[in-house]
């Protein structure tokens, strides 16, 4: 029980501090840590990420920092996508599921990486032209991939609002937390119409903690430079992935 309030506080935690990333660490928590099936920790993943993201959205709300017109967007998109994620998700075998997460994480994290390196000396994500077909585009994307691994998406939201939506990083991490609570709510449907069973107790400890780290979080990320949030949010990505990695290709 501690274990698991503990699991959902580092999941809460990242979510609050960068408007996504709380399921990099979800998953890899419930299957290695907690022994919770892949599919099955898929699901959970999705019910606690998307409620800890709902929690820490309404805290923004109040704020006024989300953009409503940009998640909007993206959230339309996910009633398609999201389910066909979903649906593909049930046929492929747990391992590799995993292997494909971890290879996204390590791919995107490096990106993102080398992109707040870039910007450290400069104003971030200011004066961006606005592209409408990129954020539904990038909707797409991340409502797929929400569906097929039960991430929130946020380390693909954020960077889709930054370019797309021409909102600067910190507003963007906001409305990314709307827009994870909404896709993982439809994948999470599309998973339990499939007769995906989960563990009531793993999913509740596991979201108590989710929703203390998420308001820690956000308290905590008003203190910390745009660049430094980019920066330790594509290193958790990275290092998570080449843990993921490791530990299913030396799994026998």
């Amino acid at each position: 029980m501690v274990a698991l309030i503990i699991y959902g506080f580092i999941v809460g935690l990242s979510l609050g501090l960068s408007g996504g990333g709380g399921s990099i660490f979800a998953v890899p928590l419930l299957v290695y840590g907690a022994n919770v099936p892949v599919h099955q920790a898929l699901v959970i993943s999705l019910i606690v990420v998307g409620t800890t993201a709902f929690v820490g959205a309404l805290q923004r709300i109040r704020k006024s920092e989300v953009d409503f017109k940009a998640a909007f967007v993206m959230i339309i998109t996910s009633f398609l996508f999201a389910p066909c994620g979903a649906m593909i998700s049930r046929n492929i075998p747990g391992r590799w599921l995993m292997i494909g997460f971890a290879t996204l994480m390590f791919v995107v994290g490096l990106s993102m990486w080398i992109k707040a390196s870039r910007d450290k000396n400069t104003p971030t994500y200011q004066n961006h032209d606005k592209h409408p077909l990129l954020l539904i585009s990038g909707g797409a994307i991340t409502s797929f991939l929400n569906g097929l691994f039960g991430v929130g998406g946020g380390f693909l939201i954020v960077p889709t609002l930054v370019f797309a939506a021409s909102l600067n990083i910190k507003r963007a991490m906001a409305t990314s937390l709307l827009v994870i609570a909404c896709v993982s709510l439809i994948s999470t449907i599309t998973h339990l119409m499939e007769e995906q069973h989960l563990q009531a107790s793993t999913t509740e400890f596991f979201l108590a903690g989710g929703i203390v780290g998420v308001t820690v979080g956000i308290g905590l990320a008003k203190s910390i430079k745009d660049h430094q949030l980019q920066k330790g949010f594509s290193l958790m990505i990275i290092l998570v992935g080449i843990f993921v990695l490791v530990k299913e290709f030396t799994l026998q």
